[in-house]
């Protein structure tokens, strides 16, 4: 527990990739409204609910990261957190508008990205 094991390197990779989910579930959970309204335009299944069970699956796995607490279930909860957020969040298919599409196709570059390195701490 808490990197007994892990490299100065590893640690530091531990709380980059927690930090991403942190800072970006306090900057959702301080615009609520806007974010459950979001939900609601893209046919997120109740979403006042689903965004409160989000932010819980966001957190906390975000900490066992971080802590080195179970961390390979903390990172199969935001594999998965992020997989269904680039689902519902990012289909850049869906966009005629060249610059969107181009956008959230970036966006899903960039959770594949993390998708990886989530996986390293698997």
């Amino acid at each position: 527990m808490f990197h007994a094991d892990h490299t100065s390197l590893q640690i530091i990779a531990h709380l980059l990739i927690a930090s991403l989910f942190v800072i970006v579930g306090i900057r959702n959970l301080l615009n609520w409204g806007n974010t459950t309204r979001r939900m609601a335009e893209l046919n997120v299944p109740v979403p006042g609910f689903s965004f409160g069970l989000a932010l819980i699956l966001q957190f906390s796995g975000a900490f066992m990261v971080a802590a080195d607490y179970f961390a390979s279930i903390g990172a199969l909860i935001l594999i998965g957190f992020t997989i269904v957020v680039s689902a519902f969040y990012h289909r850049f298919w869906e966009y005629e508008e060249p610059r969107a599409r181009q956008v959230h196709f970036q966006f899903v570059c960039n959770n594949l990205a993390v998708i990886g390195g989530l996986m390293l701490i698997v």
